[in-house]
C-alpha cells in the first residue's frame, strides 16, 4: 500500500475496505464483511492480541484495547461494537475486565454525556494493575494450595526415595513461588510507585 492511501485510510477509517493480511500472522477475525477497519488499526489490535495472548488474557481483550489505542478519540460502548466482530456481551465483559485491570478509563463525552473509553498509555499503572489484580491473586492461591499438596504428599503410599523426589520438587516450585511473590514489590518500586 501507498503512503498516501495508507494516509487516507488512516484519515477516514470508517469508510475504508482495506482488508490486509496482519503481518505477526495473528488470527483475530477482523477481516469479517463489514468491519470498519484501517490497516493501520488492525496491525495494533494485533500487537495488542498478541500480548494479551502471552499474559494469558482473552483476545478480545486485545482487539477492544487495540483498536482504544488505534482511536485518538475515546469510544463509547456502541462504537466498539459495531467496529469490532464481538457480541455485545463480550465487549461489555471486555470492557469491564479492562477498566478492572486499570488497561482503559471512562470518560464523559461534554455533548451527549454517554461514556466512552480511551486506553490507559502509562506501562506502570498497566503493570501494577496487572500485578495486583491478576497476579498476586493467583500466586496466593498457589500457596493454599502447596500446603495442601505437602498434606496430601505423605497420604500416599509411596516408596521413602519417591516421597523425598516429590517433597523435594515441592519444595522447589514454593521457592519459585515465593520469589515471584518477592518480584512484585520490586517491580513497583522499578516503575517508581
Amino acid at each position: 500500500m501507498a503512503a498516501a492511501d495508507l494516509a487516507l485510510s488512516v484519515a477516514s477509517p470508517l469508510t475504508s475496505s482495506v482488508t490486509p493480511k496482519l503481518a505477526s500472522g495473528s488470527s483475530t477475525n477482523l477481516e469479517r464483511d463489514g468491519a470498519k477497519l484501517t490497516e493501520f488499526e488492525r496491525e495494533l489490535i494485533a500487537i495488542f492480541v498478541d500480548m494479551m495472548h502471552t499474559l494469558g488474557l482473552p483476545k478480545s481483550y486485545g482487539e477492544i484495547y487495540g483498536l482504544l489505542y488505534a482511536t485518538p478519540e475515546p469510544l463509547g460502548f456502541a462504537e466498539i461494537h459495531e467496529r469490532l466482530p464481538l457480541s455485545k456481551g463480550s465487549v461489555s465483559g471486555g470492557v469491564k475486565a479492562l477498566k478492572e485491570i486499570g488497561a482503559i478509563k471512562s470518560v464523559l463525552h461534554a455533548e451527549d454525556r454517554r461514556e466512552r473509553y480511551e486506553p490507559q498509555l502509562e506501562l506502570k499503572k498497566l503493570v501494577l494493575a496487572y500485578m495486583r489484580e491478576r497476579l498476586q491473586p493467583q500466586l496466593q492461591r498457589n500457596a493454599a494450595r502447596m500446603s495442601e499438596l505437602k498434606s496430601n504428599l505423605h497420604a500416599l503410599e509411596l516408596t521413602q526415595k519417591n516421597q523425598k523426589i516429590l517433597h523435594s520438587r515441592l519444595e522447589k516450585l514454593e521457592i519459585w513461588r515465593h520469589k515471584a511473590q518477592g518480584l512484585i514489590p520490586w517491580v513497583a518500586r522499578f516503575l517508581g510507585k
